[in-house]
């Protein structure tokens, strides 16, 4: 009887000796399910967020993002720059024109080398010098000329020559005529403002987070003045 007591020994000590490599192999198995599923959530998550969450993919579109939002420039004017509050004989619309372009010049100044290896390096497509059209347009004015006027056409993105153009009209003149004096007239000094965006393809959030940060090539603006009449308490003016 003592050999079969022997050979159950050995069959536990075998099965014994089995369960480590497999309790091993089935922790490592889980570890790169767990880090596959953490890759696929990483991705997932920061394509719907728009912000790199992975360390190597953040560098990358850090360099990139950097290369094209300080690249860019936008270049705003308005025509006229001194308006007045609506009524006849005056300027009471102004003609705004951005231009956007890139100005950095990775094709005509730079090896070819060098350019292969921001491209590759970094995933990132860097644009020619130039123009550059189809990028989205948001049109707004700074808090100096808020309340008095507002933009009535707008282009909603720029064109094949890197132009859009919107017009921004004030408000009508509200105090009466027996006021339109020197003493009375006031002044709003601020800017027409253009920004720009789509960029950075497909890191939108990163872009705007940037944006709102610092500035960047992504937005222009241009001087505005408007003048207006300001109602006084003159004892020889009682309109009806």
């Amino acid at each position: 009887m003592a050999p079969a007591a022997s050979d159950a020994t050995g069959s536990q000590g075998s099965l014994r000796a089995i369960r480590i490599p497999v309790h091993g192999l089935l922790g490592g198995l889980g570890e790169f399910a767990a880090d596959q599923i953490r890759d696929q959530v990483t991705s997932e998550v920061q394509t719907v967020v728009e912000i790199p969450l992975d360390k190597k993919e953040a560098a990358q579109v850090s360099v990139c993002a950097s290369l094209l939002l300080y690249g860019h420039k936008v270049t705003v004017t308005n025509k006229p720059r001194l308006l007045w509050h609506r009524r006849t004989g005056v300027d009471s619309v102004t003609t705004v024109d951005a231009l956007l372009e890139f100005q950095d010049d990775y094709y005509d100044n730079y090896l070819s080398i060098d350019r292969w290896v921001i491209e590759k390096l970094t995933h990132c497509t860097l644009p020619r010098r130039g123009p550059i059209g189809g990028k989205p347009v948001e049109w707004s004015v700074s808090s100096g000329l808020e309340g008095h006027g507002d933009y009535d056409i707008t282009a909603s993105e720029t064109n094949d020559d890197g132009e859009a153009t919107a017009s921004w009209r004030t408000v009508p003149e509200q105090s009466p005529e027996c006021f339109w004096s020197f003493e009375n007239q006031r002044d709003a000094v601020g800017a027409t403002i253009a920004k720009v965006s789509n960029l950075v393809p497909g890191w939108g959030t990163l872009e705007r987070i940037v944006g709102f940060l610092r500035d960047t090539g992504n937005a222009g603006d241009a001087p505005l003045t408007v003048l207006y009449y300001e109602q006084s308490d003159a004892k020889d003016c009682h309109p009806n």
